[in-house]
């Protein structure tokens, strides 16, 4: 048990990583779009 608990918080803090780096891509992306979509309305307002 002993043994067993630094492993199971080392997974545990994995998880937490891979999430915050999963949730961290995904806003990165939805901020893109963002951006992009924004670009397109300011160039259709030029035209």
């Amino acid at each position: 048990m002993i043994t067993s608990l630094p492993v199971m918080l080392l997974c545990h803090f994995e998880k937490i990583r891979t999430v915050a780096i999963g949730a961290g891509i995904y806003r990165a992306i939805a901020q893109l779009g963002n951006d992009a979509s924004l670009a397109v309305a300011k160039r259709k307002r030029a035209l």
